[in-house]
């Protein structure tokens, strides 16, 4: 067991001032070890963020150098905790607590209604605290109000397991018009406008981003049926990281007929001939329609994390006596 220390006398709470880079990188990786960043991928994520502001990055500073931080950002009345870690030398002194307390009153300030720690689009860095690396995370949210909403799973695969898909799903999709393809300039607005009314404008302007970026057509795999564009699978369009899965979905009034099996299967073939060894991406509901799929494909589970949720009322944030 953890053994308690004081709170130090020397600790200040206040937001972010150029310069504190480089302390945030070094806590970041050595609080988060399951979730390494080289510190320019950390910067361009965090400080290039277009909702990013400097009053809503929250520093824990001990004896006068940082020991902690809270990285939020606001969506209309939605506040998020994207992510937050306290070295690891000085926790159990009431920093994190102190960080939450002060990041909750920013997001109160700045008029949310309720504070989500869960993955936050554009960065899709952190999808909540991890249920067994971060369980003292856990128990402080819950102690400060949130309640965990909902569990999703990160999921691998070794590529060289992909079990081969039958010839005679592929055979009838095909007999039904249904064809697989890359992306090509026909099927940019088409894909654009069939991911924002099926799933999301964030899913789409990732799409967009890859697009603009020069990712090799190969890396969007389309099915498509006539001039309608009916799934899409996209890999290796984050941050240059080119094992990293999705998104991806098909049109759920075509769902049960194996259309997303198949283009899974041929998003993942084409990840294997360009040299990929594994596939992974950071969440899935569980048991899920999609989950189903990805383990059909031969995906297991690597992570678990909670989503976890409050409202804010007006008023200062609380809880009972916990800190991490």
């Amino acid at each position: 067991m953890a053994v308690r220390r004081s709170r130090p006398l020397e600790v200040n709470i206040r937001t972010y001032r150029p310069g504190d880079e480089a302390h945030i990188a070094t806590i970041w990786n050595q609080a988060l070890p399951r979730d390494r960043l080289a510190p320019d991928r950390l910067y361009a994520r965090m400080l290039a963020d277009p909702r990013f502001t400097p009053d809503g990055l929250i520093i824990a500073e001990e004896i006068g150098a940082p020991a902690g931080f809270l990285w939020t950002a606001v969506r209309g009345s939605t506040g998020w905790l994207v992510a937050f870690a306290v070295a690891p030398g000085q926790r159990r002194a009431g920093l994190g607590r102190a960080l939450l307390t002060a990041g909750l009153s920013h997001l109160q300030a700045r008029g949310c209604h309720e504070a989500i720690c869960s993955s936050y689009s554009p960065a899709y860095i952190w999808p909540g605290p991890d249920v067994e690396a971060h369980a003292d995370a856990l128990r402080l949210l819950s102690a400060l109000g949130f309640t965990a909403v909902e569990e999703v799973v990160a999921m691998e695969c070794l590529l060289h397991n992909l079990p081969p898909l039958p010839t005679a799903d592929r055979a009838r999709l095909l007999g039904e018009g249904f064809t697989l393809t890359k992306m090509a300039p026909r099927w940019i607005v088409p894909t654009g406008v069939f991911i924002e009314r099926h799933f999301s404008m964030d899913w789409a302007a990732a799409v967009r981003r890859a697009i603009r970026a020069g990712i090799p057509a190969d890396h969007i795999r389309l099915a498509v049926r006539g001039d309608e564009v009916a799934g899409f699978a996209l890999w290796g369009a984050y941050d240059d990281t080119p094992d990293r899965f999705g998104p991806f979905g098909v049109d759920a009034g075509l769902r049960g007929r194996g259309l997303g099996s198949v283009l899974l299967h041929d998003a993942l073939d084409a990840m294997a001939q360009a040299g990929r060894r594994t596939a992974w991406f950071l969440w899935t509901e569980p048991e899920g329609p999609a989950y189903r799929v990805y383990r059909r494909a031969g995906f297991e589970v690597t992570r678990r994390f909670a989503i976890m949720r409050r409202h804010l009322p007006d008023g200062e944030p609380n809880g009972q006596n916990e800190s991490l």
